[in-house]
């Protein structure tokens, strides 16, 4: 009985079912990148007709968020008193009683031991969130950057945060073109790509100018240390 039941979860179908589910989330980026340049095509045995990967826009990436969120100003609830220095304390102060969590947090039973240390430690914790952030901002960019643009962030940050001419950074884009044959993609947006991401900012001249931002210094920093072979192997 063992064998037939091990024959029907082996059989062809109940495996394809696993196959596809496996592949469509081991190669779901491949998947959507697919599926986004398909242009034309039929279904059931006839052709299926996708633009190639370089006619494909590079999209966009938003600059990080502000690293470290505003603190509002503190109003103290109402009914809680604020005594004075010189005044005596009539009564013995009473226990505060516990915030109530928000729903996100209910159910999580290392939430106050969370938020304890949050306010024991503020300083590390921004130390902490900031660094969280710097990484997935630079994740993003870095699955869309192309290996040009990334030698365009090398030379300005030999620049030690000088601005560069755009006729002296459009020689990286002539090699971009050269390695896509891809003349549609203009160095202006070639440019704002890298602006819009926060790793460059523009300064308005007669002849444009660009400069490395802060968060450029720290994507740079960020892929070398977790890619350090593969961070000057994006293609194009």
């Amino acid at each position: 009985m063992l064998l037939e039941y091990l024959k029907v979860v082996f059989s062809w179908p109940p495996m394809a079912v696993v196959i596809t589910l496996f592949a469509v989330f081991k190669f779901k980026a491949a998947i959507d990148d697919l599926l986004s340049r398909i242009v034309s095509g039929k279904i059931l045995g006839q052709e299926i007709h996708a633009a190639p990967p370089k006619d494909a826009p590079q999209g966009s990436v938003n600059a990080p968020d502000v690293l470290v969120p505003p603190v509002p100003d503190f109003v103290a609830p109402v009914g809680v008193g604020v005594a004075l220095r010189d005044e005596p304390a009539v009564n013995e102060p009473h226990p505060p009683a516990e915030e109530p969590l928000p729903p996100e947090l209910v159910n999580d039973p290392h939430a106050r031991a969370a938020i304890a240390y949050v306010r024991e430690n503020p300083a590390q914790t921004v130390i902490e969130y900031k660094k969280v952030m710097t990484a997935l901002s630079s994740e993003r960019l870095y699955v869309r950057i192309f290996g040009t643009q990334i030698s365009v962030l090398v030379f300005l940050s030999s620049r030690n945060g000088g601005p560069v001419s755009a006729p002296a950074l459009s020689a990286y884009h002539e090699e971009y073109q050269r390695l896509s044959d891809n003349m549609e993609y203009s160095f202006e947006s070639y440019m704002d790509f890298l602006v819009g991401a926060g790793a460059v900012e523009k300064v308005e001249a007669a002849v444009p100018q660009y400069r490395m931002t802060p968060f450029g210094v720290e994507f740079l920093a960020y892929i070398r240390a977790q890619y350090p072979i593969a961070w000057m192997q994006r293609a194009f």
